[in-house]
């Protein structure tokens, strides 16, 4: 009489099938996680560079305007009446 046909051959043939099921799984779940993680840092770091282009533009949006309040000329409206 072989092993195999013996009933537990046909148990540990099933839970063979369950340990690889579930070890694919937790693979497949470990991939996501870091396929995320990849994916918040680089979203992250697009951002982070958005943002500072946006904060570098309004800063020089700013000293433009700026400039141009300081260089407008006075206009006769805006002089004393004599």
């Amino acid at each position: 009489m072989s092993e195999c046909e013996n009933q537990s051959c046909g148990n540990d043939t099933d839970n063979l099938k369950d340990v690889f099921i579930l070890s694919s799984r937790r693979g497949r779940r470990n991939a996501m996680h870091e396929y995320s993680m990849e994916h918040i840092e680089a979203t992250t770091h697009q951002l982070t560079n958005r943002f500072s282009e946006i904060e570098t533009n309004c800063e020089a949006e700013s000293k433009i305007s700026q400039q141009h309040k300081c260089q407008q000329p006075i206009s006769s409206a805006d002089s004393p009446s004599s």
